[in-house]
């Protein structure tokens, strides 16, 4: 049995917010159906110890034993996946494999995402520009790694120096719902969903779930709503958040104190697990007006559960949920009649939970299923 080793900063369910927490525990859980032997290494300044979660193996190890730890896979034929590109401990890595090629022992297979991160236009500025020169590139041309994306959208949007490298090899796994994670909170989501008395449930809105960072156009999402007068319907904007850009989130702030509609907006700040899945499936859609996604883990969540989804085309996704609108110009007075559509849709949350089927969940809908032919051809 070949032994998977996902490498990330996070991983859920120890941490709960990110695109690539969610996706590390569902890649890790999709292997172990597929055969292999899996667990994931999170590097930690001071040490941590070793856990099982759910039965998946999630190593917490300080910079020592995590260069140990690794120095020692890469020599044997394991497979490495290395998940996200700004975490500071590739730089570890990169040196670990290093040494292991000097010395003829690089024998790992090496997979490598970076779930939208190196789009071209997110990476023109200066300091993301020696990143990748100084970091990524080497990493891949040094491993001849496969590069693991999660849509089509994201290779043709890629930055031009890593689409360019020679021996890489590019492989599409179709963005997935994250099964396993919803499962894991899918009896205490019921639960708050059939006995919460919370006070979003007494209201109709949309809603806005991740960072509030200029790159996915919060300002101009509310913006969008106004002119297209769900405000006047009596629509509210849910905004759940974390890890936001300050400066940005002050912006939005100030703006809103100018605005007549100021009441129907909702700062809830972090929500995860439960609450987050009930918060999606009470919403009457949820938007995302981004410049540019990799991994819209948010987007994929609300379309499989039935939410209409409000995106832009750069958000590398086709919903297939009833009354979602992929936006061509979001500053166009275009979508009022598909705003009062949504607002007036009948909202049947519980609904979800009796068309589950636990048997074909996870290979239908979750990321075994895309992941699949890249399974078979590393086992």
């Amino acid at each position: 049995m070949k032994s998977i080793i996902i490498v990330n900063s996070k991983c859920y369910p120890i941490d709960d917010d990110g695109g690539t927490c969610f996706t590390t525990y569902e890649v890790a859980k999709s292997a172990e159906l597929h055969g292999f032997k899996a667990g994931v290494l999170i590097p930690r300044i001071f040490g941590r110890e070793t856990k099982e979660y759910d039965g998946s193996l999630i190593s917490q190890k300080g910079l020592i034993k995590f260069c140990s730890f690794l120095y020692k896979k890469l020599r044997s034929k394991n497979i490495i996946y290395y998940n996200c590109g700004y975490n500071p401990h590739i730089i570890l890595t990169l040196f670990i494999a290093y040494l292991c090629k000097i010395n003829h022992q690089l024998n790992a297979t090496i997979l490598f995402s970076g779930h939208g991160s190196f789009d071209h236009i997110l990476s023109s500025g200066i300091l993301k520009k020696i990143w990748i020169s100084l970091i990524i590139i080497p990493f891949m041309r040094l491993t001849k790694c496969t590069y693991i994306l999660n849509s089509d959208g994201e290779y043709d949007a890629i930055y031009p120096d890593i689409k360019a490298l020679d021996g890489i090899k590019f492989y599409t796994a179709q963005n997935a719902f994250p099964s396993f994670t919803f499962m894991h909170d899918a009896e205490e989501t019921k639960s708050i969903i059939d006995n919460s008395h919370e006070p979003y449930f007494d209201f109709r809105y949309v809603l806005y779930l991740g960072r509030i960072v200029r790159k996915k156009r919060l300002m101009e999402t509310i913006k969008f709503l106004d002119m297209n007068e769900w405000f006047q319907k009596g629509g509210k904007l849910l905004i759940a958040h974390v890890n936001d850009d300050e400066k940005y989130l002050e912006e939005i702030r100030s703006y809103l104190d100018t605005c007549d509609f100021k009441e129907n907006i909702v700062f809830m700040g972090k929500v995860h697990g439960a609450k987050k899945w009930s918060l999606i499936l009470n919403a009457c859609a949820f938007i995302l007006l981004s410049i540019s996604e990799g991994l819209p883990m948010a987007i994929l969540e609300a379309d499989y559960l039935g939410i209409p989804v409000i995106l832009t085309k750069e958000c590398n996704y086709i919903p297939e949920t009833e009354k979602s609108i992929i936006c061509t110009d979001i500053t166009e007075k275009d979508y009022n009649g598909h705003l009062s559509e949504i607002y007036e849709r009948k909202l049947d949350p519980s609904s979800i939970f009796e068309e589950i089927d636990n048997a074909s969940f996870h290979a239908s809908k979750g990321f075994l299923s895309t992941y699949y032919d890249i399974f078979n051809e590393i086992k």
